[in-house]
């Protein structure tokens, strides 16, 4: 269990603020330079992880996403970034004008470090596709030539989802059994996707105990038709301190 140091924020290195709105994170702006690795893309967000979390001296998230061509051997692939940069999503298209082969995956990947020289843990989403002619807005670099086979149109946060669902879902069996109790009532801390940091006092530990948690735990905790749980989970968001 990688645990988070007390006081200390979660970082989220991008150097999108559109990935920040996607996810809602609430955020602030730290200057974190990181060197262009090349490799695997697991390689590439391990190192990029380490060298953040280096930086920062602090635990950190860093986001890494690719677009795989299945005609060219995963290519593209964690170079996107300097074929979009030339080609564009126009030009990506055109990559493919002699192929038959259409088809294409996106891979976002999400690292967590909880510090300096802490290990790395990777959460992944894949999503299958097909590379079409570009449509739509040219905010999400790419996605407006990648078309998702479970969708009739372009999908921006499908592969970034699944990958933060993977992260909750780690965050949440770290949690999972702890127990607050606020007003007669016990609760269990449970996730969902928007991440936030809590400090919890739990009777357990017998000190303030930082874990890693996400809105639901804010805004529901297990919502329950039953005014009388409603009004009281919305005294325990009073008494949950967020940083």
């Amino acid at each position: 269990i990688m645990a988070v140091p007390a006081g200390r924020s979660v970082v989220f290195v991008t150097g999108n603020a559109k990935k920040l709105e996607e996810v809602g994170i609430w955020h602030v702006v730290i200057s974190v330079s990181l060197p262009e690795y090349q490799g695997e893309p697991d390689e590439i967000s391990i190192q990029k992880c380490k060298e953040a979390a280096r930086q920062i001296d602090g635990p950190v998230i860093v986001e890494d996403t690719c677009l795989c061509f299945r005609a060219l051997g995963g290519l593209p692939g964690p170079y996107m970034k300097w074929f979009l940069d030339k080609l564009k999503p126009e030009g990506l298209y055109k990559l493919l004008a002699g192929f038959e082969d259409k088809s294409a995956w996106a891979l976002c990947t999400f690292a967590f470090s909880a510090g300096r020289d802490e290990p790395v843990q990777l959460f992944r989403g894949k999503t299958e596709g097909q590379i079409v002619e570009p449509r739509g807005p040219r905010d999400f670099g790419w996605d407006p030539c990648f078309q998702p086979d479970e969708y009739d149109k372009t999908n921006s946060i499908s592969h970034r989802y699944r990958a933060l669902a993977a992260l909750s879902e780690h965050w949440f069996c770290l949690t999972k059994g702890l127990f607050k109790k606020i007003g007669g009532l016990d609760f269990v801390l449970r996730c969902d996707f928007n991440v936030y940091r809590l400090s919890v006092k739990l009777s357990a530990f017998h000190k303030p105990f930082i874990v890693v948690l996400e809105t639901y735990v804010l805004t529901q905790l297990y919502s329950s038709p039953n005014a009388h749980l409603e009004q009281q989970i919305c005294v325990t968001q009073k008494q949950v301190s967020v940083f």
